[in-house]
């Protein structure tokens, strides 16, 4: 049987909004640092970046949760499209995860 990957989908708080809770930001960090170690794949979305699509793409000028929420599940089922649909590249998680990481080469970076 094949090895199941755990792939989350996180939308971390506004920076620019005063938030009711003074630790909110070490809270997010605290629980990308789980995340990280508990999942293969974590997709972080900014909620600021969210509501500014919001604003300036989709011209609300109040955004709802409602609103957030369908640009979150926009994310998921374009990032998930190749799993749904088989083709040619990428039909597994595996090779999706994969190919979304940057790798450098360090050996450039040596030379005196």
């Amino acid at each position: 049987m094949a090895k199941k990957l755990v792939q989350t989908y996180s939308v971390f708080p506004n920076q620019d909004e005063i938030s009711d809770v003074v630790v909110q930001p070490y809270n997010s960090l605290l629980t990308l640092k789980r995340l990280i170690l508990n999942s293969d794949s974590v997709v972080v979305l900014d909620n600021t970046a969210l509501n500014r699509i919001a604003e300036e793409k989709m011209k609300i000028d109040n955004p709802t949760f409602s609103h957030t929420n369908s640009l979150v599940s926009s994310v998921m089922a374009a990032s998930t499209t190749t799993l749904r649909y088989p083709g040619y590249m990428n039909n597994d998680l595996v090779s999706l995860v994969a190919e979304s990481f940057f790798y450098y080469s360090f050996q450039q970076s040596f030379y005196f």
